[in-house]
């Protein structure tokens, strides 16, 4: 579960839409729905979704952990917001350090856009958000072979749609 994902469920549930997320990709979500009612199972498959998932010591998360405070006590903030963890990653990637900051093998994120074209791995992090919404690919990888799978740029995958256009 991500940021983009609570949004989407209180538009579902209420009607409610904020201004930040129908400019960032709200009005397509809104609008593939075609006037149309959600269907009851679309609101039941967000409100199951888990705020992280953890496999064989593999964590996967939308947006970042707190490594020093256990992983239970976190708040949902920190799992569809921060970026920290991303960004030590990335820091200590690009000084060329590769040292550990959790306790976890690997830490899947997506929330913080990369502009490489594909997933990065910086630290045990792996940046998975290579810009989708901002106009770039879309990626996906087989954690087990670290074989990435990545599409064409948004704008030639969907003529006249605009991703953001910012970094």
């Amino acid at each position: 579960m991500g940021n983009h994902d609570t949004w989407l469920l209180e538009w579902m549930k209420s009607g409610k839409v904020e201004n930040i997320w129908y400019v960032q990709g709200g009005e397509a979500s809104i609008h593939s729905y075609s006037g149309k009612p959600v269907p009851p199972e679309h609101i039941e498959f967000l409100e199951k979704a888990l705020p992280y998932y953890l496999l064989d010591n593999r964590l996967f998360v939308h947006a970042g952990i707190d490594p020093s405070i256990n992983i239970e006590k976190q708040n949902t903030d920190t799992f569809y917001w921060d970026r920290n963890l991303a960004r030590k990653a990335l820091n200590h990637a690009q000084k060329g350090e590769q040292m550990k900051l959790s306790s976890y093998d690997e830490i899947y994120v997506g929330h913080t856009p990369i502009t490489s074209g594909q997933p990065v791995k910086a630290c045990e992090v792996w940046l998975m958000d290579t810009g989708a919404g901002w106009s770039g690919e879309l990626s996906m990888m087989d954690i087990e072979s670290k074989e990435m799978f990545v599409s064409d740029k948004l704008p030639s995958l969907y003529p006249g749609m605009k991703g953001r256009t910012k970094w």
